[in-house]
């Protein structure tokens, strides 16, 4: 039973949460909203602007359009693939053969006919319909038969709508992206499973995380993310991004090889500094946990004062001293010839500080 129920809690770990993370904290919701908004924006204005260029396309290739269209309604209604079967039966002289596809061949023919004379009427009585509304309908109709007719006759080669080239911070992390990076690390467990369909497992969706991107995903056996760490650059490389929106790292509770790759919209050190909580006010108490920093992610990381040193290390006049005036912490300046950096002890004496 032990090892049962053991089972069944694991299993309960690995379930996917119900609400998405995203959605459970405002700042992440709100940013979430912004990133879809943003990138929605920049596609509608990057086609919005191309629009007449897209209408001139489909009006020039319109005329090829409507001749492929007339041979596809002519080769379906004479029933142009029957003939070529009758016409093989007729050279290998075989006339039972001949009798049978012929007669189905008349029947496609009649029948087929048939539809495109009521296809016809009903395109006869649509345009008597359209030609008695106002003439902007009339003209909307006729654009939209135009641009119909274009995209069946443009060649296969020349799209009608350019691909745009999507900023870094409005460009979506894909699978496809993720593996090819993987790939061109160098590590050879890795590149056999980026060559194969499927070889690289994605436990999850990627979805968004704060001013970035998530994956998480279960490297090939025997490749650990230690093994992806070290080479945190050329994986920069290969997603195309500043190392400072790369960061990968491990999940403690799971195996060596589950990697979770964060990528960030903006590199960390031009990121936006979110304003700290107790700039303005709030309380601390030494004994319980402050926002002191913030991750790459932009999230806070909590600190506890009591029974703690912090070492805060910076060029002259950059605002050591400051930092530590506004902790209320006491200063311990350590010889220059053993230590080049200040460290900050809490006083005992203060149990909490209100701003």
């Amino acid at each position: 039973p032990g090892a049962r129920f053991a089972e069944l809690a694991a299993r309960r770990a690995e379930r996917r949460p119900i609400i998405p993370v995203w959605l459970r904290s405002r700042r992440d919701a709100v940013r979430v909203i912004t990133w879809e908004i943003e990138h929605a924006a920049y596609l509608a204005g990057y086609h919005a602007s191309r629009s007449p260029l897209y209408a001139w396309r489909l009006t020039r290739h319109a005329p090829a359009g409507a001749w492929k269209l007339a041979r596809g309604i002519a080769a379906w209604v004479s029933d142009a693939p029957g003939r070529a079967a009758i016409a093989e039966a007729l050279a290998q002289k075989r006339p039972g053969e001949v009798a049978m596809l012929s007669e189905r061949h008349d029947a496609r023919v009649k029948s087929r006919t048939l539809t495109l004379l009521g296809a016809a009427v009903v395109l006869a009585v649509a345009g008597i319909l359209v030609a008695q509304t106002p003439t902007p309908v009339q003209w909307a109709t006729v654009a939209a038969l135009t641009f119909a007719l274009g995209a069946i006759g443009r060649p296969a080669d020349r799209p009608v709508f350019d691909r745009p080239v999507i900023p870094p911070r409005v460009e979506r992390l894909t699978s496809d992206v993720i593996v090819r990076a993987l790939g061109s690390l160098g590590i050879s467990e890795l590149s056999k499973a980026a060559a194969k369909p499927n070889g690289i497992e994605f436990v999850a969706p990627i979805t968004r995380d704060g001013p970035g991107w998530r994956a998480e995903i279960n490297l090939p056996y025997g490749v650990t993310v230690s093994d992806v760490l070290e080479r945190r650059e050329k994986l920069a490389s290969g997603l195309r991004r500043p190392l400072g929106c790369v960061w990968p790292e491990a999940v403690s509770e799971e195996h060596p090889g589950r990697l979770v790759l964060w990528v960030g919209d903006v590199e960390m050190r031009k990121a936006r500094q979110p304003a700290w909580p107790l700039a303005k006010t709030g309380e601390v108490d030494l004994f319980q946990p402050v926002p002191y920093a913030t991750d790459q992610r932009g999230q806070w990381v909590p600190i506890t004062l009591m029974y703690a040193s912090v070492i805060i290390g910076a060029f002259p006049r950059w605002g050591k001293l400051s930092s530590c005036g506004c902790w209320g912490l006491s200063a311990h300046w350590a010889p220059a010839s053993s230590c080049a950096c200040t460290t900050w002890e809490p006083r005992a004496t203060w149990r909490r500080w209100s701003a």
